[in-house]
């Protein structure tokens, strides 16, 4: 897993929280609107980190 693509999602998801706790959480739990799949473990592939990046930028400007 790339560590520039495991940076630039921690950026986005402190952006979109502006918390620590909940950033962790974030990138650590199951998401509904990813599937129920695990924003890190999604990290993996670009097709798939770009999947978070979206739904990051979404929860930023409260898009759903």
């Amino acid at each position: 897993m790339p560590k520039n693509r495991i940076a630039r999602i921690r950026i986005l998801t402190e952006r979109a929280f502006n918390d620590k706790q909940q950033t962790d959480e974030f990138l650590r739990s199951e998401h509904p609107m990813l599937g129920g799949r695990i924003p890190l473990e999604l990290l993996k592939t670009k097709a798939a980190a770009q999947e978070v990046e979206d739904l990051l930028l979404r929860i930023e400007y409260v898009v759903y």
